[in-house]
């Protein structure tokens, strides 16, 4: 029981208790061969909404957000990838920076801004 509590206490200490893992984010190279010249499709987790980004090899990027069944906003946009693996896309109006990481066999994304806080969405299909 004692060898069990220091454990589990070890384990508080480094913040890997409660499901809670070291994340091990994509690296550029990873990025670039996951989605450069594919469609991702993921689901933004505060709002629900699926997207699709196609993103074109060279950096243009096409998006569709198919929120209020199926009739959303498209636009495009520029996307580049950073030398620390953060995929960062500018929009017309918006642009921002987020790294990969898998959970287990889920594909996540996070802000680059707040590499350990929550994730913001989920990728459900790349193709």
């Amino acid at each position: 029981m004692l060898r069990k509590l220091s454990v589990l206490s070890a384990l508080l200490a480094m913040g890997l208790a409660h499901g809670q893992v070291a994340r091990t984010f994509l690296s550029k190279a990873e990025v670039d061969q996951e989605f450069s010249g594919k469609t991702q499709t993921f689901k933004h987790l505060a709002s629900g909404n699926l997207i699709k980004w196609d993103m074109r090899s060279g950096g243009r990027m096409y998006w569709n957000n198919m929120r209020n069944a199926n009739i959303g906003a498209n636009g495009a946009a520029k996307w580049s990838v950073r030398d620390d693996g953060a995929l960062c896309v500018v929009f017309p109006d918006d642009s921002g920076c987020n790294f990969y990481f898998r959970d287990g066999t889920t594909l996540m994304r996070v802000n680059a801004q707040n590499p350990d806080g929550q994730p913001n969405a989920e990728v459900l299909k790349i193709e």
